[in-house]
């Protein structure tokens, strides 16, 4: 049985941020003070941590993870729902607010909206002769 790095002592507090990022993304209204309160330290140390190995804030790593878990349900489930209820389902288990905030963070982070990802997946599928 494997531990919750979050959760071990002699995990450094990167692991245990990066971890709470990776594990949270979806929930609504995460950000440093959420992950400081669940790892009982200060909202300073998540931040600095967090700046100092990864270079970027924790709502651009936070935005990443939810495009990556989004892309991931496009390509999962493009040949079985229909556009739209794909979109709305990906945004919803990626922890997008809205369809339109996926696709701002799609074309910031993919440089391409959601839906061309969608028909992306969709012509990447095989076709029955």
């Amino acid at each position: 049985m494997t531990k919750n790095p979050a959760d071990t002592p002699t995990s450094s507090l990167w692991e245990r941020i990066n971890y709470s990022l990776q594990t949270l993304h979806s929930q609504p209204g995460l950000n440093a003070r959420v992950i400081a309160r669940r790892l009982g330290v200060s909202v300073c140390a998540v931040r600095a941590t967090h700046r100092l190995h990864q270079h970027t804030s924790i709502r651009s790593d936070l935005a990443r993870f939810r495009v990556e878990a989004a892309q991931r349900v496009l390509r999962e489930h493009a040949a079985t729902l229909p556009s739209a209820l794909l979109m709305m389902r990906a945004a919803e288990i990626a922890g997008f607010r809205s369809v339109d905030e996926m696709d701002r963070a799609f074309l910031r982070y993919r440089h391409r909206s959601s839906f061309d990802v969608l028909l992306s997946a969709r012509m990447a599928l095989p076709r029955a002769a």
